[in-house]
């Protein structure tokens, strides 16, 4: 049963690893991640995190995201939603500019364990009220984009602290089908309350350039008695 899963998630992979190999100049992206999550009792849990994605072949532009969620959990199924803030300094018309986007979001999450194991499988739904740049409408945020994710992701525990991962994640909009995909390989290294991970992520992007990041994340966890 775990080789399965591990199969599952690498065979998922491959999905971004063969539409890479046709691109050409690819991006070099750094990704800053750091979270707190809030276990209340056995069966709700609160995130909040920001991230920040660097792009190194593109002077002054960054991506940042801002995430606040809660989650119910009954039995191995999680069941959750909450809403995303992200921005998107580029440049347009001559001038770099900071484009934002809200996102409300749900997901339903299905996860079980082994003794070294852990495997989880989630599916989610945006909705992306999305600025019309074309039409220099930047704060408006009045286009709505329905966005589906699904994603997969096997750890393995190396020893009583460090483990390691491999995930993937598939992006379809309502309208246009498949628009992206991630793969993800990354070690973990668990001191306490606190999850430091670094890793490499091949970021798949439709008709654009194969995105090759670096990924460092910073999870602190607490409980909270209910």
């Amino acid at each position: 049963m775990r080789c399965q899963k591990w199969i599952l998630t690498f065979l998922i992979g491959l999905i971004s690893l063969s539409e890479s190999i046709s691109q050409s100049k690819p991006e070099q992206t750094i990704w800053l991640e750091v979270s707190e999550t809030a276990s209340i009792g056995p069966r709700v849990s609160v995130l909040l995190l920001f991230q920040n994605r660097q792009f190194l072949n593109r002077r002054s532009t960054y991506q940042n995201l801002y995430w606040l969620s809660a989650d119910y959990k009954v039995g191995n199924l999680s069941i959750g939603g909450g809403m995303m803030y992200f921005e998107y300094h580029k440049l347009l018309a001559s001038t770099y500019k900071s484009v934002p986007e809200v996102r409300p979001f749900q997901f339903v999450r299905f996860q079980v364990s082994g003794t070294r194991w852990n495997f989880h499988l989630r599916a989610m739904m945006e909705e992306r009220y999305m600025s019309d740049v074309e039409k220099n409408e930047i704060y408006d945020m009045n286009h709505l984009e329905i966005r589906f994710r699904f994603r997969t992701n096997t750890s393995y525990k190396l020893n009583s602290k460090l483990s390691l991962a491999l995930g993937n994640e598939v992006f379809f909009y309502k309208e246009n089908g498949f628009i992206q995909n991630r793969a993800i390989a990354e070690l973990r290294l668990k001191l306490r309350s606190v999850r430091l991970s670094a890793g490499y992520m091949n970021w798949y992007l439709k008709e654009l350039p194969i995105r090759h990041s670096w990924l460092i994340r910073f999870n602190h966890r607490i409980s909270v008695k209910n």
